[in-house]
């Protein structure tokens, strides 16, 4: 997910820091700038040092970008923490997945927008309205939060972020205290997602209704089987059916499973092809 705060002036808490960091674990960094000169920040090790470098730097004027990440792609290592510096005097932390089809195992798909993307444009491209526009079309739903060395910033896709009453605004709301309850079960694994608020009763509650719902589940399914155990697979093959085929809606034995499976797939590949902008290149002859 990770997650980008805008800090204007307001000095953020401990607790939503480390809310940060314990939700986004693989690095967290800062942005500032100090007489002109634009500064970072990254740590991947301890909390404390994130925080006493936070708040030393919240002493002075002036707006903080903090980033904390969670690896999608690339390696967990400084390189692929943000922020990142597009040139001397303009830096940006990034939320979300870009694919610019230049992705390798060890760089993010931030640190490669940057090096394909964003260091190939004019060095004024904030001032330009188009490039501005055109960068919010590429990135999607992802958000960017970019600082010059005259402490000026920038968001791009602002709206899909909030602001708070004192002027912060997050790229999510992955800053806010949740706690995950795991319940383990027969079928598999649910997450019941709580909040501060949340009373014991409630989560009991809740736990109940998702037994429930499994058990039905489960004896439905049971029943399912029961009625249609002795029956022959639809392709008329002879064998005994052993597996449900939930699109098709019908009973299958493996083989003929495996076989419609590889036909669906080849028709789907072929549909994509039929659909691509590319399609006068590809000669089927």
């Amino acid at each position: 997910m990770c997650i980008i705060i805008v800090n204007k002036q307001s000095t953020l808490s401990k607790e939503t820091l480390h809310e940060c960091w314990n939700r986004n674990p693989e690095g967290s960094g800062l942005l500032w700038t100090e007489n002109n000169k634009l500064m970072t920040y990254k740590t991947l090790t301890a909390f404390s040092n994130f925080y006493d470098k936070y708040k030393e730097i919240r002493k002075q004027e002036g707006v903080i970008i903090l980033h904390s990440r969670i690896a999608t792609e690339g390696k967990v290592d400084r390189i692929n923490c943000h922020p990142f510096l597009v040139n001397e005097n303009l830096g940006f932390c990034h939320n979300g997945i870009i694919d610019t089809g230049y992705e390798t195992k060890d760089c993010s798909d931030t640190y490669t927008f940057n090096e394909v993307v964003l260091k190939e444009l004019q060095v004024d491209f904030l001032q330009n309205p188009a490039i501005m526009m055109m960068l919010a079309e590429y990135i999607g739903k992802s958000k960017l939060a970019l600082l010059n060395n005259e402490g000026k910033f920038w968001i791009i896709n602002e709206k899909l972020g909030h602001w708070d009453e004192e002027g912060n605004w997050y790229s999510n709301d992955s800053y806010k205290p949740i706690k995950q309850i795991q319940k383990s079960v027969e079928t598999g694994k649910q997450l019941v997602l709580i909040d501060e608020t949340t009373t014991q009763e409630d989560l009991n509650a809740k736990l109940k209704l998702l037994r429930e719902e499994e058990e039905k589940a489960e004896k439905e399914m049971s029943e399912f089987l029961s009625k249609y155990k002795f029956s022959k697979c639809v392709m008329d093959c002879g064998r005994e059916a052993s597996i449900i085929h939930i699109q098709e809606g019908c009973l299958l034995c493996e083989e003929c499973y495996r076989v419609l499976q590889a036909e669906t797939a080849f028709n789907n590949q072929c549909a994509e092809i039929e659909e691509s902008p590319f399609k006068q290149l590809v000669d089927f002859d």
